[in-house]
Order: structure tokens, then sequence, then C-alpha cells
């Protein structure tokens, strides 16, 4: 990390309910290119028995980063978008869980 970038590196292992592995999958995903950004997921194969994998790149796909401005904006529109997706009842656990650092 230095005043321009931050770095993420990521082993390539995933497992989902706390059972079962995979090797190969991708943990760290392009939101976007304008601005430059990126999340990057561990522990964490599907959220509401949808991949998170496929939930990031959909996100990423209909989302108008510039337009939401900021960081806390994009979050907040991250998990709103969860929950429309997925109906979502636990949303607050999975963001105490999981996006403790967004």
């Amino acid at each position: 990390m230095n005043t321009d970038v931050i770095a993420l590196a990521a082993d390539s292992t995933i497992t989902i309910n706390d059972k079962k592995t995979y090797n190969g999958v991708n943990k760290i995903f392009m939101l976007s290119n304008d601005p430059p950004m990126g999340i990057m997921v561990f522990g964490l194969g599907k959220f509401e028995n949808i991949s998170i994998e496929t939930l990031i790149k959909e996100y990423s796909k209909k989302t108008d980063f510039k337009k939401l401005k900021n960081i806390i904006n994009i979050k907040n529109d991250f998990l709103k978008y969860l929950t429309e997706v997925t109906q979502a009842t636990n949303i607050n656990i999975f963001l105490d869980s999981h996006l403790k650092n967004f």
C-alpha cells in the first residue's frame, strides 16, 4: 500500500457451507474501471444460495459508479442490491460477518 494504490492478493480456494472446498476460484473482482475499484472476498462462496461471484459481477454491470460518487454510497447501494436480488432477511448478519472492512 502507498499513497496511490493498494495491492491485493488471495489464494484460489473457497469453502461453501463450511463443508465443501473448491480450488481455482476468483476472490478479487474489478467493480469499476472509472473510477478504478475492486472488491475482494474471503471465506464466502454463496450468499442466499447464489454465488457471491455472480452477485458481484452482476452488480458491477448494472452500476454507474461515477453517479454514486463515494465508497459509502457504493456500499449502501451494494447492500440494497443484495437485498433486492436475494430477498435477504439477514443482510445485517451478512454485513457484520463479511463486509466489516468495506
